[in-house]
């Protein structure tokens, strides 16, 4: 029994340090994003997110203007609809923002349990 309750502790502890250092990307990704300047794919998204779903699907099937698309076919319908907020470099930068947080979170979940004895 208190083997269990120790790996339930150091489980605790250990999902406490996921839930920090998910806070402390979200405060560095966050930081001056609506100072820095729009980046490559974004500057290459927002064009197809501005012209239609006909264009979102064939940008990211087949290139446009001689630029295969770098975000997926749901992340260019997804920037479609959140650009209805706007298009500033933080509105547009967010949704990059918040699915590479998303990973990180994704890629803790995904660590091999260590047997704690």
């Amino acid at each position: 029994m208190a083997s269990s309750a120790n790996t339930r502790q150091v489980w605790n502890k250990l999902s406490l340090l996921i839930f920090i250092l998910l806070l402390l990307a979200l405060a560095l990704r966050l930081f001056r994003l609506e100072a820095r300047e729009v980046w490559h794919d974004e500057a290459f998204a927002v064009p197809r997110a501005e012209k239609g779903l006909e264009s979102i699907f064939h940008g990211t099937i087949t290139p446009i203007e001689g630029a295969p698309a770098v975000h997926p076919l749901l992340f260019c319908f997804f920037l479609r609809h959140w650009m209805s907020l706007g298009q500033g470099p933080f509105i547009v930068g967010f949704p990059s923002m918040v699915f590479s947080l998303l990973s990180i979170g994704l890629c803790g979940q995904r660590f091999p349990r260590w047997r704690v004895e």
